[in-house]
């Protein structure tokens, strides 16, 4: 068992990174829309994501085409001002195949998209189901908790079918659920060369988090991090899995390389408190200075929080650098 572990340990920083690409999962997994009530007529639905703030999502449209198609026209509009519209994705879809003519038209600023695609013989869409297109959207990180609805424009969406003839097909809108961005920060402190200080990591932490990767860098001279403690925090409980070194080998910079992950029933509740203390001795002969302390990415591991539906997998919440302001031992109290 405790083999398995340790190989579990060794291997996690690799295996978190790669998460960070899944940052939005849908409510209803994903796939087509059930076939329409009238077997001739196509229907279309956008897919519902949740998100956190600053996070990229990825929305896709699903359809069910019922008759050969020579033609799509899809206007969207976004109900929210604080996104970007970054692209749209035809890659394996249904529409994936080169038009004849076509377009992608992208209002920034009335946040809508408008695709044309047009088709001849022999690369025309067939009747199918599956994915039509995909919308990659980045929101703002100073969005509040809300709901964006991707809807079409009525009167300008059609499909045709390869007699020529223009139809409307049925519409679902879809709706991306955003959840304020957590925010983590390390505390301000003043101490005197020879002393010991106490640095807090404290967090707002928007939603349960089952896992947490903090690794911090500490840029400075003449001081040691004697320990880093989890007693009274939120990330107190017993983990399932865990990492905590310091490297102190470097000329002008100590590292603490920090990542726990804990079991579904341990999860960390939304809230604010403290993550973590660490504890720092100054050196009597340190100088005037200040010590930063931010995050760093070590060995692939980066900052991150997991939540426990894995909705935000690899959420980067705000991070405020901490500071130790280091006032030199007045002159002739120096230890000897």
């Amino acid at each position: 068992m405790n083999m398995q572990i340790t190989k579990l340990i060794s291997i996690l920083p690799y295996v978190m990174v790669p998460l960070i690409l899944c940052v939005a999962c849908s409510d209803k997994g994903g796939g087509p829309p059930d076939g329409p009530d009238d077997p001739d007529k196509s229907i279309v639905r956008v897919d519902n994501v949740s998100t956190i703030a600053g996070n990229h999502v990825k929305v896709d449209i699903y359809a069910v085409v019922a008759t050969r198609s020579l033609g799509v026209r899809l206007p969207l509009k976004l109900s929210s001002n604080g996104l970007d519209i970054d692209s749209v994705s035809f890659r394996a879809t249904m529409l994936a195949e080169e038009p004849i003519t076509g377009s992608v038209v992208i209002d920034s600023s009335g946040k809508t998209v408008r695709i044309v695609r047009e088709y001849l013989e022999p690369d025309i869409i067939e009747p199918d189901s599956g994915v039509l297109v995909s919308l990659h959207i980045t929101l703002d990180d100073t969005l509040t908790a809300q709901i964006i609805e991707v809807d079409t424009t009525i009167g300008n969406f059609w499909f045709t079918d390869d007699r020529g003839v223009q139809s409307i097909p049925e519409f679902t809108p879809g709706l991306i659920h955003v959840s304020e961005k957590s925010s983590v920060w390390a505390d301000t402190v003043d101490v005197t060369a020879g002393d010991k200080a106490r640095v807090d990591v404290l967090a707002v932490l928007r939603s349960p988090v089952q896992g947490v990767s903090l690794p911090l860098k500490l840029s400075g001279t003449d001081f040691v991090v004697d320990s880093v403690s989890f007693v009274g925090t939120m990330l107190e409980a017993r983990p399932l899995l865990r990492r905590l070194s310091i490297d102190d080998s470097h000329a002008e910079a100590i590292f603490i390389d920090m990542f726990r992950t804990y079991q579904s029933s341990d999860y960390i509740e939304p809230g604010s408190g403290l993550l973590m203390s660490i504890f720092i001795a100054i050196a009597d002969s340190a100088e005037a200075q200040t010590i930063e302390i931010d995050t760093v990415t070590i060995e692939n591991n980066s900052f991150l929080i997991v939540d426990t539906t894995f909705v935000s997998v690899g959420s980067v919440p705000f991070f405020t650098p901490g500071v130790i302001n280091v006032t030199p031992t007045p002159p002739g109290t120096r230890n000897h």
